[in-house]
């Protein structure tokens, strides 16, 4: 038989389609809501499976008794069988839209294959989910990191958001469906640091040389009057998933699983906290020790490489100055997502801490204990994260002053062949020098002598004969004094013209130099 609902909540699951705009709880004016659904719209094909032999969502849902070990697992693989898992029998029955109570704990675990891939979802099962658990609209930006991208910016997102709903009128109270309409939502993600292996993409590998950050986003909902709990988990893989089941099955610890009264709920629900806390905490130290290692092999040579003027010299590649460019910025970054983290857990630790104080929250005196040891066991996380941000911080260091000694030891090696390229210059100019004096010794000589064996000028012999048809020889004084008297003043001319010439050109270039430092005088 279907079950009785509220006008109201039928409206907005019949709306499904149209959220977050159909919220019954709208924490948000309606402009920034419509916002959200036309970006969901627009974005559906790089966040959604297009395909329906892809869709895969895995649901683990605990029977209304709350008894141990009565998790039930389904896979849903279409909006139909969707439909049937909540109960919803509306294709046949049009006023069935619900025909069963809300499990005591519910998880949905929407999932990819990698963080660049898209959801195993449609955007139509997406939003009937949401719909039907009146999921906060919030939810829409931390799963937006997921999906196709051209970039990898995505990991500096990180938010935290909540709402309460401990009094006023019950908007979202559902008698039927075993809501009673006094409950809180959470939102916030957390990234944690994994290796990942080139032959099977998505499978861990402890000693792989490849590190990747990975994001998991995360809603939570719980009901403070009947207990009721709800996660959703979007992440890239399913290993948070087989986390989840270790704790709430055959293995897991008796007291994690116990969801008989309000208060045991609810310390079933900081398991899955820590679980969580657990996950994005783990693997930073030998992380961080991977950085350590790749940035001591990249720049040992210049803290160990020769130093003395008799060793031979390291010389140094622009390739060393990127690679050391390229580990400062992997720090940083891992450095800001630790912060991210660092600042989520501390709002989780104060949003439940703000939980012991309020008068409207049933709980408050039963639960306290349990509110307090939880507060406690998220400072040990924020703890150790704090020690891995100021491990980061001083690799960051450590790395930047590396980075400038290679930057320095490249501007030495640019010196030293600029003063290579002078020094062989120099030579070049004085080979130039000597090469102009020759010509400028030798030249006016060349051409008085060119000169004379023309026809213009002719000495003959004393027999009246011409010289050059002589066959005998002869000597000839007037020949080689006429040739000097001519050669030896152009020669003087010419060392004398080249002189001034260099000169003039000297004193000019001087002038030229001086000139700014007189100016500026």
């Amino acid at each position: 038989m279907g079950l009785q609902l509220p006008p109201d909540f039928i409206a907005s699951y019949r709306d499904f389609i149209s959220y977050p705009e159909n919220s019954l709880v709208k924490s948000t004016y309606s402009g920034a809501l419509r916002t959200q659904r036309l970006r969901l719209e627009d974005g559906q094909r790089k966040l959604f499976t297009q395909k329906d032999a892809n869709v895969l969502v895995p649901f683990r849902d605990l029977d209304a008794h709350g008894q141990p070990k009565a998790f039930v697992k389904h896979k849903v693989r279409d909006d139909d069988e969707l439909q049937d898992w909540l109960g919803d029998r509306s294709r046949s029955h049009p006023t069935k839209i619900a025909t069963k109570r809300d499990p005591k704990c519910r998880f949905v675990f929407f999932y990819s294959d990698n963080s660049m891939a898209q959801l195993h979802t449609t955007r139509k099962m997406f939003v009937r989910t949401l719909t039907y658990h009146q999921v906060m609209p919030s939810y829409l930006d931390f799963t937006a990191v997921f999906g196709i991208h051209n970039h990898t910016r995505e990991p500096r997102f990180s938010g935290f958001r909540e709402q309460t709903l401990f009094s006023g009128p019950p908007k979202t109270k559902v008698d039927s469906l075993g809501r009673s309409g006094r409950h809180f939502q959470l939102c916030y993600n957390l990234k944690s640091v994994g290796t990942w292996s080139d032959a099977s993409p998505g499978t861990l590998v402890p000693n792989s040389e490849k590190w990747s950050i990975r994001q998991g986003a995360f809603h939570h909902q719980f009901d403070v009057i009947t207990g009721n709990s709800f996660w959703i988990i979007t992440r890239a893989g399913l290993d948070i998933k087989e986390r989840v089941e270790g704790v709430t099955g055959v293995h897991g610890n008796e007291e994690d699983k116990k969801f008989g009264t309000p208060e045991e709920c609810l310390r079933s629900t900081f398991a899955i906290h820590l679980l969580l806390c657990h996950w994005a905490t783990e693997r930073w130290r030998e992380y961080f020790q991977w950085l350590e290692d790749k940035i001591e092999e990249a720049t040992y040579v210049v803290v160990y490489g020769p130093q003395s003027l008799g060793d031979s010299k390291q010389s140094y590649s622009p390739a060393q100055l990127k690679r050391a460019q390229s580990l400062e910025e992997e720090t940083n970054e891992a450095v800001m997502v630790l912060e991210g983290n660092s600042d989520i857990l501390t709002s989780l630790k104060r949003f439940y801490e703000g939980l012991r104080t309020n008068d409207r929250f049933p709980l408050k005196t039963s639960a306290g204990e349990e509110l307090a040891s939880f507060a406690s066991q998220i400072d040990s996380f924020i703890y150790d994260s704090k020690l891995q941000i100021a491990r980061g911080r001083l690799l960051a260091k450590i790395v930047s002053a590396r980075k400038s000694i290679i930057l320095q030891h490249l501007q030495s090696q640019a010196t030293e062949q600029m003063q290579q390229l002078t020094v062989s210059m120099q030579r070049d100019s004085t080979t130039v020098r000597i090469i102009g004096l020759m010509t400028f010794l030798y030249l006016p000589g060349t051409f008085v002598s060119t000169f004379f064996s023309t026809d213009v000028v002719k000495y003959q012999d004393q027999n009246g004969n011409s010289t050059v048809a002589s066959t005998s020889g002869s000597y000839s004084r007037l020949a080689l004094d006429r040739w000097l008297e001519v050669t030896l003043p152009l020669t003087l001319l010419t060392f004398l013209g080249a002189g001034l010439w260099f000169w003039a050109v000297d004193r000019r270039n001087k002038r030229h130099i001086a000139l700014p430092y007189t100016e500026e005088k």
